[in-house]
């Protein structure tokens, strides 16, 4: 009740009575972090010293300040998104090293896999098809599993044995929109021959189900006089 006999709602008080509030509040973490704040925001002056002086830095971080606060779309879900192939040239090519030659270290305890990784750093298209499982994965997981996190999926065994299992469904999303495309000619020749490379090859293709070996192989073709080899694609 106020002085004149009104009943008036609390929530609409702008001022408690006195003994109401408390002063110093009980210490928490929390109130010392915003002590802490007020007093950097009270104290702390920017200087002319930190501005950059090229024009075009302060370009650069004008824009990227900017674009933190724009409205972004949603992304378009994997399965709306078209299918691609990440194809090489299509030459002659012939498979120089074997895991075992990758793998092997010289002297200095190097080798050449471990080189070519620190001269392309996360360069691998494998990463493609990676990012696109994780992108079906957060199209369709349930709360419950994305609490849990992609990785939990894939560490689970009776998710990966489920035929509609949702780690199973992430796989197949990413086929229909990915595919890598290797080109060797002499894989054909090999695998006939047992030569090793071509295993090099199958390895290849089994460690990562993405790509797909573009080769040129011969068939026996029939025709009056006697049967004749011809080369496919």
């Amino acid at each position: 009740m106020d002085g004149q006999g009104y009943e008036v709602d609390e929530q609409y008080q702008l001022f408690q009575p006195a003994g109401a509030i408390l002063f110093p509040t009980p210490e928490s973490e929390a109130w010392k972090e915003k002590i802490n704040r007020l007093y950097l925001l009270l104290t702390v002056k920017e200087s002319a010293m930190d501005v950059p002086l090229n024009l075009e830095a302060r370009r650069r971080i004008s824009f990227f300040s900017n674009s933190l606060f724009m409205d972004m779309p949603s992304a378009p879900k994997v399965r709306n998104m078209l299918s691609f192939s990440v194809l090489t040239p299509y030459y002659n090519e012939e498979v120089l090293f074997s895991l075992h030659d990758l793998e092997v270290q010289n002297e200095d305890g190097v080798s050449i896999l471990f080189y070519l990784q620190k001269i392309f750093p996360v360069r691998g298209m494998m990463y493609y098809r990676k990012a696109l499982e994780l992108q079906a994965f957060l199209d369709i997981a349930k709360d419950d599993d994305l609490m849990e996190g992609y990785k939990a999926i894939e560490l689970n065994e009776d998710q990966m044995k489920g035929e509609w299992s949702l780690w199973a469904q992430c796989q197949a999303v990413a086929d229909m929109k990915f595919t890598y495309v290797v080109s060797c000619q002499q894989y054909g020749i090999q695998k006939r021959s047992g030569d090793a490379r071509a295993q090099n090859v199958l390895r290849l293709m089994t460690e990562y189900p993405s790509p797909r070996v573009a080769y040129i192989d011969e068939v026996e073709e029939p025709n009056k006089d006697a049967t004749k080899r011809v080369p496919v694609l």
